[in-house]
């Protein structure tokens, strides 16, 4: 289970750390933050999948724009070139600095750092020079490019347990955001993930795959 946060220079999540529990509740008044820590998780979770990019986002429930739009800005300090992002479990640890230039951005984010740790020893770490596969014996050079991240490579090399289940519970994370039309059906969910669709989209077809009629519907229903 996840259990720490850090996030640094996305929005306006300048330096956030936090530790989490079995259920969190995240309360706030509009504009404070809460949907900002949400799409944080969603760019490391296109992170771990390998690609950040507008398409990789949106599948996560992570509003696309430019990279300017994604910087933390506040008056009188300096944007900051790259966002800094980091996920850990009671073992495992991954973090991912991303850049992408505010002036003729590219249409991926660069990897410049990644680092993958089990109980603080590195599995795998890159720099902007290098990537490396840790090994007791020594490092391994990856040859990988800076579009590309390590988790997929690296759980293609299956990993300890340990750490392959921190990035694939990383991987799969998406913002659910139901909206009204999705739910009815009158309108296209424009992001049919399985089983519901990120907007409500395929609820109805998930709760008859349950089996329950209508009958039973309505008495499960609150007055």
């Amino acid at each position: 289970m996840i259990r720490r946060l850090r996030f640094q220079g996305f929005k306006s999540l300048a330096d956030v750390e936090l530790e989490l529990g079995q259920l969190n509740v995240i309360v706030g008044a509009n504009g404070s933050g809460k949907t900002n820590l949400l799409e944080a998780i969603g760019l490391v979770s296109a992170a771990v999948f390998g690609h950040v990019d507008d398409e990789s986002l949106m599948r996560r429930g992570v509003r696309p724009g430019l990279p300017a739009l994604y910087k933390t800005a506040f008056k009188a300090t300096p944007i900051r070139r790259a966002i800094t992002l980091e996920i850990a479990d009671e073992r495992a640890l991954y973090r991912v600095v991303l850049d992408n230039p505010i002036k003729n951005p590219d249409a991926a984010w660069r990897f410049r750092n990644e680092a993958v740790e089990l109980d603080g020893a590195p599995i795998a770490t890159r720099s902007p020079r290098a990537a490396r596969l840790h090994h007791p014996s020594g490092p391994e050079k990856l040859d990988v490019d800076n579009l590309r991240g390590l988790a997929p490579l690296l759980r293609a090399m299956s990993p300890a347990r340990a750490v392959g289940e921190l990035l694939e519970s990383i991987e799969r994370y998406a913002i659910y955001t139901p909206f009204t039309p999705m739910l009815r059906g009158t309108t296209a969910d424009p992001n049919p993930a399985q089983p519901l669709g990120l907007m409500g989209g395929g609820l109805a077809d998930a709760v008859r795959e349950l089996g329950l009629d209508e009958p039973q519907l309505a008495r499960s229903s609150p007055s």
